[in-house]
């Protein structure tokens, strides 16, 4: 799955939307032949499998706008990672 994410000042790493379908070759591709819609905007792909029982609901939710958990993506060690707030 890719977790888009906002990379523009003020907004790094807020998550835009969950896409659960697209390919990130296809991604990238629509990102470099639509170069105004995609500005400000990433991804990371993320592994839905790897998540922590109920995490990807509650990442799902918390996009639509109504989880209680907030999710945002940050470098950890050089790599970009889903990160949950733990505040």
């Amino acid at each position: 799955m890719l977790v888009i994410y906002r990379t523009n000042e003020g907004f790094e790493g807020d998550i835009a939307r969950v896409d659960m379908d697209t390919p990130a070759a296809v991604q990238t591709m629509w990102a470099e032949s639509n170069p105004e819609s995609a500005a400000g905007l990433d991804y990371i792909e993320v592994d839905e499998t790897a998540l922590a029982e109920g995490e990807l609901d509650d990442l799902l939710a918390f996009v639509a706008g109504y989880g209680t958990r907030r999710f945002y993506v940050a470098e950890v060690s050089g790599v970009m990672s889903l990160m949950e707030d733990a505040s």
